[in-house]
């Protein structure tokens, strides 16, 4: 798939610019909307968990905790998507729900 190579590019590019935000913001939106495919390209739990966790680790560099969530929430579809409703329900109740109320955005609020 076409789409997927090109953010895995985005992936490879923003690598080359380690503390620009701009670049980190780019490799969270990579990371969302590869999680977000995953079920399309038949991506595992392993590599949803490692766009997970690189994603979640750019926001947390930047301070950008609505991006984190929102990856949260994306990689807590992906588990339901591979059948894992109890893991998915377990972090949703625990991360994004929570910190949608905290951020007061109810967007996220709606999304968690």
């Amino acid at each position: 798939m076409r789409l997927t190579h090109h953010w895995g590019r985005v992936r490879a590019l923003r690598r080359e610019l380690p503390d620009d935000r701009e670049a980190a913001a780019l490799g969270i939106a990579a990371c969302r909307l590869l999680l977000s495919m995953g079920w399309r390209i038949g991506m595992g739990r392993e590599g949803a968990r490692a766009l997970l966790d690189e994603g979640q680790g750019l926001a947390n560099a930047i301070g950008d905790r609505r991006s984190s969530l929102y990856l949260s929430m994306v990689y807590g579809r992906a588990l339901c998507g591979a059948g894992d409703v109890a893991a998915y329900l377990e972090l949703m109740i625990e991360d994004p729900a929570r910190g949608a109320f905290e951020l007061d955005d109810i967007a996220l609020q709606a999304g968690a």
